[in-house]
């Protein structure tokens, strides 16, 4: 057995059922009695004197039928919350791919691009390597970069702080300003993207100006070039490159990327005016899709509230369940 379990064995008219739903609304309580600086930890006595309500037999079995049967249908709604996510997240991927690979224009002449998994591209775009699209593309400080962290400071990226499109620069390491200023190959500027190359490899975000003079580490720090950043950035996450990326990628353990593959990349490139319009389009309809998900991921976490709240009005006496009768379930 696990040393960090405690196995609890019903005992007399205690049902099993019961002791599981009132210990599952009870972690505050419990970890109040925990002890440890590094994790908490429960002793076996602590948890032995932990007082729960104790009705009798034939409540214990009429809560728990109540509880099994609504916190069911509870369960169901979260868990057809979180498909939703998923889906939402799947249509946003689609999106962009669909967006940076076809354009907007149905009509437009199409052209084979050259590269087999992408396939037809609008007739006037080119197909460009992602060198040809920045001025400079490095890697961010990968020789003891712990050394340059500081307590406040500038922003200091590491691959942990970006999603797509976006870098937690709130919570972040921070470097000095001297530090920075010391690895100006790194320093960074708004409008540069930044790719994960270890543990996430390919993920994308654009440099916002409140990371403008801080560094970042071990990342592909892509230089701010002609081209819209916000459209480059859509390009890096979309299905086309990031099957780019895990083509060269290498690592059992973490997967990541050489910046001499990546600067080789395939870019299907339109005109710089219709590049912008890309961005906007996409930064319109990726805001409607996070509208929903946002609204699904509020509505996940109000039905999780009311799983505990019933659970403890039940498991306390406040819901009278007393000669309840669950639902009978039509048979195929």
């Amino acid at each position: 057995m696990n040393q960090g379990c405690k196995a609890l064995v019903a005992k007399g008219d205690a049902s099993p059922r019961f002791l599981a739903y009132t210990l599952s609304i009870a972690t505050r309580a419990l970890n109040v009695r925990g002890k440890g600086t590094t994790f908490l930890e429960l002793s076996g006595d602590e948890l032995a004197r932990f007082k729960v309500p104790a009705p009798s037999p034939t409540e214990q079995s009429a809560i728990t039928d109540f509880l099994d049967q609504e916190i069911g249908k509870i369960d169901a709604l979260v868990e057809a919350q979180r498909r939703l996510i998923e889906l939402l997240k799947e249509k946003r991927q689609a999106v962009i791919s669909h967006t940076v690979t076809k354009g907007l224009d149905p009509n437009a002449p199409m052209k084979d691009s050259g590269v087999q998994w992408l396939g037809e591209v609008p007739a006037h775009w080119d197909m460009k390597r992602l060198k040809r699209l920045s001025p400079s593309i490095t890697v961010g400080i990968v020789v003891n970069p712990s050394t340059y962290v500081a307590s406040d400071g500038l922003p200091f990226i590491y691959g942990g702080d970006i999603r797509e499109g976006e870098i937690d620069f709130l919570n972040c390491r921070r470097i000095s300003e001297e530090a920075s200023a010391s690895q100006p190959k790194t320093k960074l500027e708004t409008g540069d993207l930044l790719t994960v190359r270890v543990g996430a490899p390919g993920v994308t975000a654009v440099v916002p100006p409140e990371c403008a003079g801080g560094n970042c580490a071990s990342v592909m720090l892509v230089r701010k070039g002609e081209y819209p950043p916000e459209w480059l950035c859509h390009v890096m996450n979309s299905r086309f490159v990031r099957f780019q990326v895990e083509v060269v990628q290498y690592g059992a353990a973490q997967e990541q990327f050489n910046i001499g593959h990546a600067v080789e990349f395939a870019i299907p490139t339109p005109p710089i005016a219709e590049a912008e319009a890309l961005a906007n389009h996409l930064a319109r309809e990726l805001s409607k899709l996070q509208e929903l998900v946002s609204a699904a991921e509020a509505a996940t976490t109000l039905l999780q509230e009311r799983r505990s709240a019933l659970i403890s009005a039940a498991v306390t006496g406040k819901i009278e369940v007393r000669g309840f009768v669950p639902e009978q379930r039509d048979t195929p």
